[in-house]
């Protein structure tokens, strides 16, 4: 039977059907701008590899009945991907990446209970809403910059995230609800967008790196936690701080500050 299908680059077109291959465990089909459509089967098997990025994927990508998805998932830079139906899987999702697609709408990662490392769904200018499950994997990189994310934004599941967090340019996304989390950020970004009220950061207690919360013109306070960790910048201009900011627990900024 077969177990793995490698056709990159190969002028595929239209619909491709592999609905039988339900011992599939490794998949890539990427850079294929004339394949529209993938019909996938209903599988049990461990996937490792799922990439079909760079190619014409058309509407709803269905991979709902593969049951045991996991591993590398890449379908970046498929314009026209609206939508996608993911599986209810307890696999490690170790890559998920979406980026400058079309995605539109809400995305439901709720039914991949074990995301980790690498999250990836930025410049998908017409996504409005993004589920997280509850996770406690290390997930190292997470981007939703430049979508539609509109009202809150609840990646507080997400108690594993660490590293790198950015959701730059969603001008609608007015609350952010964070983790407690005890990883390490050396970058947290959510500038140019449309935060109002409080962001509390105090769930995150390793807070470092680069900080850049600017140009959110209706966020009136910030919450920082008490964390020793070396912040290099820490940026809030042209926002609507007011009264009193408190930044006497960040004991290990330095570098540039810009209020």
């Amino acid at each position: 039977s077969i177990t793995q299908i490698n056709m990159d680059n190969d002028s595929l077109t239209g619909t491709l059907d592999i609905s039988s291959l339900t011992n599939l465990t490794y998949f890539s089909v990427q850079t294929n701008p004339m394949l529209n459509y993938i019909i996938n089967p209903n599988s049990s098997q461990s996937i490792i590899t799922y990439n079909v990025l760079n190619s014409g994927l058309t509407g709803t990508l269905d991979i709902s009945g593969l049951t045991e998805f996991g591993g590398i998932f890449n379908v970046n830079s498929n314009s026209k991907l609206n939508y996608i139906l993911n599986p209810s899987s307890n696999a490690l999702v170790t890559q998920y990446i979406t980026y400058s697609c079309g995605l539109m709408g809400t995305l439901d990662l709720k039914p991949l209970k074990n995301m980790s490392y690498i999250i990836w769904i930025q410049s998908n200018p017409s996504l409005n809403t993004v589920l997280f499950p509850n996770s406690s994997q290390n997930i190292s990189s997470l981007y939703i910059d430049n979508c539609k994310l509109t009202g809150t934004l609840d990646i507080s599941g997400l108690t594993g995230l660490s590293s790198d967090f950015r959701a730059n340019g969603n001008t609608n996304l007015n609350y952010i609800l964070n983790p407690s989390t005890n990883g390490m950020f050396s970058y947290y970004s959510i500038n140019d967008c449309g935060l109002m009220g409080t962001l509390d950061l105090r769930p995150i207690k390793k807070l470092g790196g680069n900080v850049y919360l600017h140009t959110n013109p209706s966020l009136n306070t910030i919450l920082f936690p008490d964390s020793s960790v070396a912040i290099s910048s820490l940026q809030l201009y042209s926002s609507g701080l007011s009264g009193t900011l408190d930044i006497s627990s960040l004991t290990g900024l330095s570098g540039s500050f810009v209020a």
